[in-house]
């Protein structure tokens, strides 16, 4: 007769499951527009840009 195999515990938090949760907020944030996503990157990739003392990249 078979055994039942206990399911596997969730012990660590994976890669995938940062990126899963992180994918959901910008989802819940965005209502899944892709042009207030893209907004919303442009505005962080602006941020960064200035707290690291970067220039714009030049097309």
């Amino acid at each position: 007769m078979s055994e039942v195999k206990p399911a596997r515990r969730h012990m660590e938090e994976t890669s995938v499951d940062d990126a899963r949760r992180v994918r959901e907020k910008l989802s819940r944030e965005t209502g899944n527009d892709v042009n207030r996503l893209a907004d919303r990157a442009r505005e962080i990739a602006e941020k960064l840009r200035d707290q690291l003392g970067l220039k714009p990249a030049q097309p």
